[in-house]
């Protein structure tokens, strides 16, 4: 133990990639405290990247969501994403949690793309709004529907989900 101390810098700002690892996945606060510090701001600079270009009208509060999101994926499953990082392949430890920022951003994006739409005044939908379509209304969104699923058809069951 005192060969590890004698080798790891006393300032977390000067630990390696493969250091900070090692002490995220032995659980130490410290460890844990600069893997936040360090990657952070890039973990909102992807979550922004993709926001901004797919849905620039996104709140401050989905994107923290989206962060608290790749956080809760990193400590997720006795830490499994970090576990499964391998700097042997020759990516960064932050390109690592880049990607994995990413991706969660994507995810967040397909799923509010199921959420159903809420008015913008008070985030309530309109009880009243299914009696004031006209059955014109109806008829269009059924052929809009119908449309839809035609060329869902074409995709793969796990692209369709």
């Amino acid at each position: 133990m005192a060969l590890l101390a004698a080798r790891t810098p006393k300032n977390a700002a000067d630990w390696t990639d493969r250091e900070l690892l090692r002490f995220v996945l032995r659980s130490e606060a410290r460890g844990w405290a600069e893997l936040v510090r360090r990657f952070r701001p890039l973990i909102y600079r992807c979550i922004t990247k993709v926001t901004l270009k797919y849905a620039p009208s996104l709140g401050g509060a989905d994107l923290d969501e989206i962060y608290a999101d790749v956080m809760m994926q990193l400590v997720r499953d006795d830490m499994h994403k970090l576990r499964i990082y391998n700097p042997a392949r020759g990516t960064k430890l932050g390109s690592w949690i880049g990607m994995i920022s990413v991706n969660a951003a994507y995810d967040f994006l397909r799923g509010a793309g199921r959420r159903p739409l809420l008015d913008k005044v008070d985030g309530t939908m309109d009880v009243h709004e299914e009696s004031d379509r006209t059955p014109l209304d109806l008829l269009i969104e059924k052929e809009r529907w119908g449309h839809l699923n035609g060329l869902l058809s074409d995709f793969t069951d796990k692209d369709r989900m």
